[in-house]
């Protein structure tokens, strides 16, 4: 869309270093997984992308089993 990291942190009502973590996939930076998939889910609307496509590659990353 265009944002910079900081628009797009001043938005969400995030600091611009979540944001950051975000880009860079380092989610370990964001805390617990139930906090990183809170951002994804935030940052995937505001960007307008497929929230569930970000939130299944996510849990590819991690290794982590899918919900049932």
């Amino acid at each position: 869309r265009g944002l910079t990291q900081q628009q797009a942190a001043e938005q969400l009502t995030l600091d611009v270093g979540v944001v950051t973590a975000l880009e860079a996939n380092d989610f370990a930076a964001l805390g617990a997984p139930v906090f990183a998939k809170g951002h994804l889910r935030r940052y995937a609307a505001l960007l307008e992308l497929p929230e569930d496509d970000l939130l299944a590659g996510y849990e590819r990353s991690n290794g982590q089993p899918e919900q049932p």
